[in-house]
């Protein structure tokens, strides 16, 4: 295990030198090519420290090069989804104070929105640098991305993450889920996302190398000709995957799964349990640098790094190394910590007793529902959550969606959406209902 100190860029270098880090579809780069390539960009880049650069590019190894130009430089990355309007870009980087970007097309550092004042770079290639072995030193506790999300709201909030939250958080990941030398994860996740940026940081310290899907290629087919050992799906992938034998094959050949995002349908677990495959749910934030905890069919057992206790009122608390900063807006950076450094997440949860679910000697976190999608029917609290979570253990339903309606007798009921298969049977459903 690395220490997370300024020289952790070097120590990686020195254990994995010549391992492959980076695999496209027209060529790969080990270790010492990429961060060589790294290290002359961020000699060529006039950024100066903390200075905070937006990011976007279709280009998956420009951004990943990008973004460790950028640590090396100690300046923060902020990147964002290319398909943003370019009006509502422009508010979320005034929003947080962030007046510069880095173009692909342009190679320089532009002004936003005075182009005037833009800085120009060493032309990269002209660097006085010469390439070498030894990359720069980096700041663990400086800040070096911000990630928008929308949370449960849907008013973006930004969040500030250092190095050591994303170097801990694949520290800790790694301790359970192993990864090693030769591994390949495909890089399937954007990278303006935390979950995206997690899979850079768990090959970066592990020597596996990171793999990006051809375009206009089927999932399947890349998973087959690539040699990927590791993936991260949400569950309509692996239920589409499930439905070719050509899709099995290539789920069949992974090391591990690792299963996020929605609800995950019963059907789910138990077609890759018969098919031996190792499907780990993860539970996760982008405040926590995505992961907090990881099992199996949402039993989840905290990561290292990480602390999880429950509230009085069953709201799931988190602290520990992978905490993010803050919120950033205009007026400045808010830590929604107490003063002990627990962050409410808004989840409700509940500890599970040992072995439950075959989990071991270890306690489970089970996630039973979120505080603010709660709803009081005739004087009950209703959590959506459990009900989609009983409907997924029918058989036949793929998805499942509840949400309130006003009700003049009980102030509101749960109706529920469902995606079923071909053969659904409401009596049958009902039926399955009536025995939970």
């Amino acid at each position: 295990m690395f220490d997370v100190n300024p020289n952790i860029l070097n120590q990686v270098l020195e254990h994995y030198e010549n391992q492959p880090f980076l695999i496209s579809e027209k060529r790969s780069w080990t270790f010492a090519d990429f961060m060589s390539e790294a290290r002359l960009l961020s000699d060529s880049l006039m950024a100066e420290s903390q200075q905070r650069v937006y990011l976007s590019s279709e280009n998956p190894e420009n951004l990943l090069k990008s973004m460790l130009a950028l640590w090396m430089r100690g300046a923060v990355a902020v990147p964002l989804n290319p398909q943003i309007p370019e009006k509502q870009k422009m508010e979320m980087l005034q929003k947080i104070g962030c007046t510069f970007s880095y173009t692909e097309l342009l190679h320089e550092f532009k002004s936003h929105p005075t182009p005037e004042n833009s800085l120009q770079p060493n032309p990269v290639g002209n660097s006085d640098a010469v390439a070498g072995k030894e990359v720069n030193s980096i700041n663990p506790k400086d800040w070096a991305t911000i990630i928008f999300t929308s949370g449960s709201t849907g008013s973006p909030k930004a969040v500030v993450h250092s190095l050591a939250n994303h170097f801990y958080n694949a520290l800790g990941a790694n301790e359970r889920m192993p990864l090693n030398p030769g591994d390949r994860w495909l890089l399937s996740l954007p990278m303006y996302h935390v979950s995206g940026l997690a899979i850079l940081f768990r090959t970066l310290l592990s020597g596996a190398a990171m793999v990006i899907p051809a375009k206009n290629v089927s999932l399947s087919k890349t998973l087959l000709s690539r040699s990927v050992t590791h993936l991260s799906l949400v569950p309509t992938q692996l239920h589409r995957l499930l439905q070719t034998t050509k899709g099995k094959d290539a789920l069949c050949q992974l090391k591990l799964i690792l299963l996020g995002g929605s609800s995950i349908p019963e059907t789910l677990i138990e077609q890759s349990a018969q098919l031996g495959l190792n499907v780990q749910t993860t539970y996760g934030s982008t405040e926590m640098a995505s992961q907090v905890a990881t099992g199996k069919s949402g039993f989840y057992q905290v990561l290292p790094f990480r602390e999880v206790r429950i509230a009085a009122d069953n709201e799931v608390e988190v602290r520990g190394k992978i905490g993010f900063l803050g919120y950033l807006d205009g007026t400045g950076l808010h830590q929604p910590f107490d003063e002990n450094g627990w962050f409410k997440t808004g989840d409700i949860g509940l500890w599970c007793s040992k072995d439950t679910k075959n989990q071991g000697d270890v306690d489970s976190l089970k996630i039973t529902g979120r505080k603010d999608s709660m709803f009081i029917s005739g004087g009950e609290n209703i959590h959506p959550e459990e009900i989609e979570r009983i409907l997924l253990q029918f058989g036949k339903t793929e998805q499942a969606v509840v949400v309130a309606v006003q009700d003049a007798e009980f102030g509101a009921r749960p109706v529920a959406f469902l995606k079923t298969g071909e053969d659904f049977s409401e009596s049958k459903l009902q039926k399955f209902l009536e025995k939970r």
